[in-house]
């Protein structure tokens, strides 16, 4: 049984590294070992930092996206983008954020003597017109701690009294509450208008539940449904005083009205996270740095992608596929490669009881429909079960799966999207672990 088990564990694993390993190299590069006890070689930047008004303030190095999200608010005005954990979703919303309270000092340079113009201020932006009050809520957060509806209620109450609005936000609520927020915070609006954001808008139904028992997240589960609904359906109703919303999660959350899921949106697919020119031009000092400390010169990049690389939502050119941009910050801060964003995610252990029956090769390099209104992966938590394309949905919005091609199906005219693992840091640290644990023998 062992080595059965341990043959069928190296094929398997042989078969995924052909997935990731880029068409132009025979095989992975692999970094030489060197030593972590160094200290950071370039103080500016960060992967602690997430806030867009701190990175600026402070003058950490930024990966300007304000062109692609002026592009979006000018076309859209009901936004939902997800992408997997520690993917810069959370430094999108707080650029918005700070764009539509009208902070132009942020964008435009003069902040401090060392910043350079962001994009967006060399387009026709209306600073005056576009400022709003925003509302700004951070689910994660929120759903942290125990009891969700009294939080969330909480949260608006202390909003409201931020902007002026005392007391009169109704504590009875869900729906009162944001009614209430919204109104309030609209009549005291320059524009008359506020704009909502909300971070990590599945968190609630999604990992706020991980931690909890299979009966416990049963019950949760129900109750933080009906909660998020009440809030998102009470907003839908405020429409006419809304300016732009904007939601980001891993999974995505049902949804009324008329919501544009860029997801897999090709024109968004850059939105967040880097390219490896953007690293060249946004972090030549370290990448140079780093470049010495081990003593190589062409191969660096090709190391990078190996790594860190390989992500798409879409139909991308090669050189267009994204970097985990947690992960390249904490190589160029640190100077040493190493599974950063598998460290930093933590263990996925808790999908195993969704994959244990499932042919294993099939599922980890399967094809999907790219449909953006696919049933929240987030099922699959409560249930314990899915099918194999609610499978592939998790495992893709997790970011241990990714695009690697698009095709139009010539019966559905769909897009279908193949699948593969992006990378070193991803295989090797978030994918082997699972596939080892469904392949050893077990303890009884």
């Amino acid at each position: 049984m062992w080595a059965a088990g341990s043959r069928c564990r190296c094929r398997l694993a042989r078969r995924l590294a052909r997935r990731y390993v880029p068409s132009t190299t025979e095989q992975i590069h692999r970094p030489p070992p060197v030593s972590t006890a160094r200290e950071p070689v370039e103080r500016r930047i960060t992967s602690s930092v997430s806030t867009f008004s701190v990175m600026r303030e402070e003058n950490f190095a930024l990966v300007d996206k304000t062109a692609q999200l002026e592009r979006i608010i000018s076309s859209h005005q009901k936004v939902m983008l997800c992408r997997p954990p520690k993917f810069g979703k959370t430094l999108t919303v707080t650029t918005l954020a700070s764009l539509f309270r009208g902070h132009k000092h942020l964008f435009d340079g003069t902040a401090s003597p060392d910043h350079r113009p962001l994009n967006i201020a060399e387009t026709a932006w209306d600073w005056h017109a576009e400022t709003h009050n925003v509302l700004h809520f951070d689910m994660a957060g929120i759903a942290r701690r125990t009891g969700f509806r009294a939080n969330l209620i909480d949260v608006m109450g202390r909003l409201g009294r931020h902007m002026g609005l005392g007391d009169t936000v109704n504590a009875a609520s869900v729906k009162g509450a944001t009614r209430d927020l919204i109104e309030g915070a609209a009549r005291l609006s320059p524009s008359g208008k506020v704009v909502v954001l909300i971070d990590e808008v599945d968190a609630p139904v999604g990992s706020a539940l991980r931690p909890l028992s299979d009966a416990e997240r049963k019950v949760a589960l129900a109750s933080n449904q009906r909660v998020l609904s009440d809030f998102l359906e009470a907003i839908d109703a405020q429409e006419s005083l809304i300016r732009f919303q904007f939601y980001t999660g891993v999974g995505s959350v049902p949804m009324s009205g008329n919501v544009q899921d860029l997801t897999f949106d090709d024109f968004a697919g850059s939105l967040a996270g880097y390219t490896i020119q953007e690293v060249h031009e946004n972090f030549q000092k370290a990448r140079y740095a780093l470049q010495h400390r081990l003593k190589i010169a062409d191969e660096l990049d090709q190391h990078i992608i190996d790594w860190y690389g390989g992500y798409a939502w879409g139909d991308v050119p090669e050189a267009r596929r994204l970097l985990n941009p947690f992960a390249v910050n904490q190589l160029l801060v640190r100077q040493d490669f190493g599974p950063h964003w598998s460290s930093a995610v933590g263990s996925h252990m808790w999908v195993y009881d969704a994959l244990r029956g499932c042919d294993i090769p099939d599922i980890f390099e399967g094809r999907i429909p790219l449909q953006s209104n696919a049933m929240s992966p987030w099922n699959l938590q409560a249930q314990g079960r899915g099918d194999v394309n609610d499978i592939r949905n998790l495992l893709l919005r997790l970011g241990l799966l990714t695009v690697k091609e698009v095709e139009l199906d010539p019966k559905s005219l769909m897009r279908i999207g193949t699948l593969g693992v992006p990378n070193l840091d991803v295989h090797d640290y978030s994918v082997r672990p699972l596939i080892d644990a469904l392949y050893l023998p077990s303890a009884d």
